[in-house]
């Protein structure tokens, strides 16, 4: 089967003359000014929300690099969720007055910071992406299932399904070991009922962890 590349995106920030080393608590202090929707950086990690608040770990999250000690923030994005983090980093070039790198232009350069361009994609995602965690709460049993974990996943575009119904899916969610993410992950490598991974297994951990804080409940009782 010919399977379609999902949308990814990878930019960088380097540091310019104007912004000065490109550290976790610089990019906190430029963050502070986003109101709409609000952002802050996590150690390393960015988080966005609008109906959610920064402190909820289901919100929408990005984990960055600092390489060269303040010379330039990584970053990337898979699926959908690309147009948000597409959106942050033109509001952190713009807002730092620092140079912007985008993996997806030509040659791989030197961007002109446009966020104006990229907000409607990005609150369009990040609209749909919290009142699914919303519907979730409502009804936990469903929403944080094994299989609505399948669904979600395929429609974040980190894995692709060979069909994305029938009992062949749902014996494989019936199977998934929720607890442990390297397993999972291999489960998933391993499945005939997956076509395709798009993502590391440091990223599927994260992603799990963010799809279980949907209820922090049930989250807190199977990390443990």
């Amino acid at each position: 089967m010919l399977l379609a590349t999902p949308m990814t995106a990878h930019m960088t920030l380097e540091k310019s003359g104007a912004s000065g080393p490109l550290l976790p608590a610089t990019l906190t202090r430029a963050l502070v000014k986003q109101t709409a929707p609000r952002a802050t950086l996590r150690g390393q990690v960015l988080r966005i929300a609008s109906a959610l608040t920064l402190d909820d770990d289901a919100c929408a999250a990005f984990m960055l690099d600092f390489p060269a000690q303040g010379d330039r923030v990584r970053g990337g994005a898979n699926g959908p969720s690309a147009a948000l983090f597409v959106w942050a980093f033109h509001v952190l070039a713009e807002t730092l007055d620092c140079t912007l790198l985008d993996g997806a232009s030509p040659d791989g350069g030197v961007v002109e910071a446009a966020p104006g361009e990229h907000r409607a994609a990005a609150m369009a995602y990040l609209t749909r992406h919290e009142a699914e965690v919303l519907e979730a709460r409502r009804a936990p049993e469903i929403g944080i299932a094994p299989r609505a974990f399948l669904a979600w996943l395929a429609r974040e575009e980190h894995i692709a399904l060979a069909s994305p119904e029938g009992a062949d899916v749902d014996a494989l969610a019936g199977s998934l070991p929720m607890k442990d993410a390297g397993a999972l992950y291999e489960m998933l490598l391993e499945s005939d009922v997956v076509d395709d991974v798009f993502v590391s297994e440091r990223e599927l951990v994260t992603a799990l962890e963010r799809f279980l804080a949907r209820v922090p409940a049930t989250h807190s009782a199977l990390r443990r």
